[in-house]
């Protein structure tokens, strides 16, 4: 297994988590913590796909607002989101001071 296959099964892993917390009406603090757990190997699973090396991303927990500027310039999520370039940069370009925020909340 490759690093990138091995972030993306532990933020799908992660999401499942997310989603059944959710449902059990847990502190806010915990539902949060795993969405941004979700959203952060999300991340690194892509940006590792792309290339980037594993040492960078190590140590940093800010791979959100990476991987949607990734994501705004890749056709297949246009077409699968059925929107054009400009409306998918347009909506990512609304999601980035949120996704910013997101990739804040780490323990120190």
């Amino acid at each position: 297994m490759l690093w990138h296959d091995a972030f993306l099964e532990q933020a799908k892993s992660d999401w499942k988590t997310y989603e059944a917390i959710q449902r059990l009406s847990l502190d806010t603090c915990q539902i949060l913590h795993y969405l941004q757990m979700a959203t952060e190997k999300l991340g690194k699973a892509m940006l590792l796909a792309e290339g980037i090396d594993i040492i960078k991303l190590r140590t940093s927990h800010k791979a959100f607002t990476r991987f949607l500027h990734l994501v705004a310039r890749k056709p297949g999520v246009q077409n699968y989101l059925r929107m054009s370039a400009r409306q998918l940069r347009a909506y990512i370009q609304n999601l980035l001071p949120l996704a910013a925020e997101f990739d804040l909340f780490v323990p120190k």
